[in-house]
């Protein structure tokens, strides 16, 4: 069983077999004849002493301070760091008795991390929840004392963007993001709105761009949301990030699900991301030979699970599951997603050119107040109201904006389904014949059904029933058909491919997810097409 002792400068961990890895990796090393881990008093950084809190105790303390008195102001220091840390709250008057000179500490760098990042997310006119700010502390930290990388590993929907954004903005960096192809307007949108330099861009896009002898201006922050997308060593797209990642300042690894049960996908992450201590994965792993080859496995359970332990209390690494921080979040939370796809620009150009003919149309026939409303539609101002003057052309812009989506919904879906756990379930709202095919064939062989107008009421009852019994994976719904009336709370995501130009029907459909006794934090994501429109419409439902 460890135990702490301080000799001469040095804090000394002994019979320390099981806990190895972590005081390798928080900068203790390997005395031979001692058979112990050691580490000078003088090192000692508020990280490292909330990792050996869970071994201290009264003398040790008392030694501790005692020791650290003589080493002057870096001794100081390091008391300040236990007078200002939790951990140590307990201990803290006899810390000052011992040490009364050190009782007012100044004021730790987190704290100023901390006021920065709300400033900066008050700035883009965004209210962050304290595990978000204490992401980007994290982040900053690491940054600041010298690290590579970071891999931020929280669970889907615990809201790792807007961490990532406020680190951003705090560190004034450039940044390059790669991220799947669905979210690359929303990254571009948040950028400008952070007023972050820089810009997002796919995966498959960075890759095709990259092998035309494409030169990046990674020379910032690198980002990579979904860095799971990099977990296969032998893919090309993975030994060119690892490139480009050399030339960032910093990485920031963003992914939901980074403890695989394969350790190499894993070490491969972290290797691409530029962390260090990537070689870590190796103390709890080993190469074992099998009938196709070589695989790297766990060595055992308890190594695997000493290996989770030394993530926890890296620098570089952050986790938190939904259900640690769900008390603090809204129980419906709206996102939108700025869609970027092929053939986009034609569609938003023939949206733009029916609206201009109508606009002409008001004027021709002398009917100047329908013509201003379509005015202000063109420039995202209206109204609901307001749309009624589209009545003579809805159904085609309906038909356009839909079709303008039609490229992005594979990436949709497999966003969606990647982000919903274990036994929960998602909905997919549409309204046009072609998305809800494009939906089933994205969808693929994961179980779901289709509620539409064709479908009668007990047979409605009926999918819903076997969705809330976990048979289905996914729900394809008209907003209109299925909107209201259904129980479908075992989703934790509702995906609006389209938007009912009534935010009464779309919040109606919002209801859908939520139950009075369930208390997880659903998500209602519209996806957008960018054009002031549909901007304006998620405006009017929020």
């Amino acid at each position: 069983m460890t135990y702490l002792q301080i000799r001469g400068g040095l804090v000394e961990a002994r019979e320390a077999y099981d806990d190895r890895l972590l005081f390798k990796q928080h900068g203790f090393r390997f005395d031979g004849n001692r058979k112990s881990w050691q580490r000078s008093l003088e090192s000692l950084t508020p990280e490292v002493l909330e990792f050996l809190a869970r071994w201290i105790d009264l003398s040790v303390v008392r030694d501790m301070v005692t020791a650290l008195k003589g080493l002057g102001e870096k001794g100081h220091k390091v008391i300040g760091y236990m007078l200002a840390s939790s951990r140590y709250a307990a201990y803290r008057s006899l810390i000052q008795q011992l040490a009364p000179e050190a009782a007012n500490p100044a004021p730790a760098a987190s704290v100023e991390d901390e006021k920065a990042v709300l400033e900066a997310a008050a700035k883009a006119g965004v209210s962050l929840f304290p595990h978000q700010v204490a992401a980007a502390v994290k982040m900053l930290k690491a940054h600041r004392s010298g690290e590579r990388a970071f891999l931020l590993a929280d669970a889907p929907r615990v809201g790792k963007t807007y961490s990532i954004l406020a680190f951003l903005k705090v560190a004034n960096q450039p940044a390059t993001v790669l991220c799947p192809a669905s979210v690359v307007g929303m990254w571009n949108e948040q950028l400008g709105r952070w007023g972050v330099e820089g810009f997002a861009v796919s995966y498959d896009t960075f890759r095709s761009q990259y092998e035309k002898k494409y030169k990046s201006s990674v020379t910032g922050v690198l980002v990579l949301d979904e860095a799971h997308r990099v977990k296969n060593a032998r893919a090309k797209i993975t030994s060119i990030v690892a490139t480009e990642a050399k030339n960032a300042s910093f990485v920031i690894a963003a992914t939901g699900t980074p403890f695989q049960n394969e350790p190499a996908e894993l070490l491969t992450v972290l290797k691409t991301s530029q962390i260090s201590d990537y070689k870590s994965v190796y103390i709890a792993a080993e190469w074992r030979q099998e009938r196709y080859g070589r695989r790297l496995v766990w060595k055992s359970l308890s190594a695997m699970k000493a290996f989770r332990e030394h993530l926890e209390a890296s620098s570089w690494y952050l986790r938190r599951e939904l259900k640690d921080v769900a008390a603090l979040m809204p129980r419906l939370m709206r996102e939108s997603l700025v869609i970027s796809a092929e053939g986009l620009n034609k569609h938003l150009a023939m949206i733009d050119k029916e609206l201009e003919a109508l606009y002409h149309q008001y004027l021709a026939e002398d009917r100047q107040g329908m013509a201003d409303k379509v005015a202000n539609i063109r420039a995202g101002l209206f109204a609901v109201e307001d749309l009624g003057a589209l009545f003579p052309i809805a159904s085609t812009l309906r038909r356009l904006l839909a079709s303008a989506k039609l490229a992005a919904i594979e990436s949709v879906v497999e966003d969606a389904l990647e982000q919903v756990e274990e036994g929960e379930g998602v909905l997919f709202f549409a309204h046009h014949a072609e998305v809800i095919e494009k939906l089933q064939k994205a969808l693929g062989d994961v179980p779901f059904a289709v509620i539409d107008g064709s479908v009668d009421t007990q047979a409605r009852k009926g999918i819903a029933d076997a969705f809330q019994r976990g048979d289905l994976k996914a729900l394809i719904l008209s907003t209109r058909a299925a909107g209201e009336g259904l129980t479908l709370s075992r989703a934790a995501l509702a995906i609006f491919v389209e938007l009912d130009w009534n935010p009464a029907a779309l919040t109606q459909a919002e209801n859908r997810l939520m139950n009075i006794n369930d208390a997880r934090t659903k998500i209602a994501r519209y996806i957008v097409a960018p054009h002031p429109l549909e901007q304006r419409m998620v405006e009017l439902i929020n």
